[in-house]
C-alpha cells in the first residue's frame, strides 16, 4: 500500500516538474521575443533620428543649418528673451498712456 501511495506522489511530482519546465520554457521564449522587440524598436528609433523629412541628418549638418528637429529646441531657448522684450514694451506703452 505504501508503495502505491509513493508511486502516486512521485507521478504527481513528475507531472508538476514537467509543468514547471514548460512554464519556464514559455517564459524564456517571452523574454527572447521581448528582447527582439526592443532591438527592433531601437533600430527604428535610430533610423528615424538619422533621417529628417526623408533627408539624412548629416545633410543639414554639412550645410551648417539647424535641422527641423533641432529648430524647436533653439526656438524655445530664444523665446524667453522675446517674452521679456514684449513685457518691457507693454510696460512702456502703459507708461506713455498714463502721462
Amino acid at each position: 500500500m505504501a508503495e502505491v501511495e509513493h508511486a502516486k506522489r512521485c507521478s504527481a511530482l513528475e507531472a508538476e516538474v514537467d509543468k514547471m519546465k514548460r512554464y519556464q520554457a514559455s517564459l524564456a521564449k517571452d523574454v527572447e521575443d521581448y528582447r527582439f522587440d526592443v532591438v527592433v524598436e531601437e533600430k527604428r528609433a535610430e533610423a528615424t533620428e538619422a533621417r529628417v523629412g526623408g533627408w539624412p541628418k548629416e545633410f543639414f549638418e554639412d550645410l551648417m543649418i539647424p535641422s527641423p528637429i533641432d529648430a524647436p529646441a533653439e526656438a524655445s531657448e530664444v523665446a524667453p528673451e522675446n517674452e521679456q522684450e514684449a513685457v518691457v514694451s507693454e510696460a512702456a506703452d502703459e507708461d506713455s498712456t498714463t502721462i
